[in-house]
């Protein structure tokens, strides 16, 4: 059965690389749902965060082939249980009406949105959540009339108590892989 799998890409900072992991989900004709690249805590190295709707099967071969991948230190497929997760949506709202700016700012004050930025005729909130989260306040502010919309990919990072920076260290990668698959 198909679900939502993010897989975490701990790697080095090279250039082309997600050209080359990219290819993988290409060659397997899955779609990448949300992309999102950082800094991990450790400088240097790099953390991808990939979001894909396929089955558990699919998923652990795609990590399998991710690290193979040289500049891959690990790869790792988890399901929304294993997962602390959020994303980020900024929302560009109307406001030429300034009967409109109360409710509006009631009603980011009601759903833990933020006022990131006001000018005549426009203000910017910004909210973080689920997608679920971010699609319902979309929805609750279509009526005053949106502008512009956007929100980020996932962020996530796995429940258990073990660093990242430790996954990445060959001598403790098959204690953690028991740990974490």
């Amino acid at each position: 059965m198909e679900k939502l799998y993010t897989i975490s890409v701990f790697t080095e900072n090279n250039i082309g690389l997600l050209n080359r992991l990219t290819i993988i989900f290409t060659r397997r004709r899955i779609n990448i749902e949300s992309l999102t690249v950082s800094e991990t805590e450790k400088k240097g190295i790099s953390r991808f965060t990939i979001v894909v709707k396929c089955t558990e099967d699919m998923s652990r071969k795609l990590v399998q082939q991710i690290n193979k991948v040289i500049e891959v230190l690990i790869a790792y497929a988890y399901d929304a249980d294993n997962m602390i997760f959020s994303e980020v949506a900024i929302y560009k709202v109307n406001i030429e009406d300034p009967a409109k700016l109360t409710p509006i700012i009631n009603l980011a004050n009601e759903h833990g949105a933020r006022v990131m930025y006001m000018e005549p005729g426009f203000t910017a909130l910004e909210k973080t959540g689920t997608i679920e989260d971010l699609m319902s306040f979309y929805d609750l502010l279509k009526p005053f009339g949106l502008l512009e919309f956007v929100h980020s990919g996932r962020i996530a990072i796995h429940k258990q108590r073990i660093p990242a920076h430790e996954l990445y260290h060959a001598e403790e990668l098959t204690e953690y892989e028991q740990v974490l698959n």
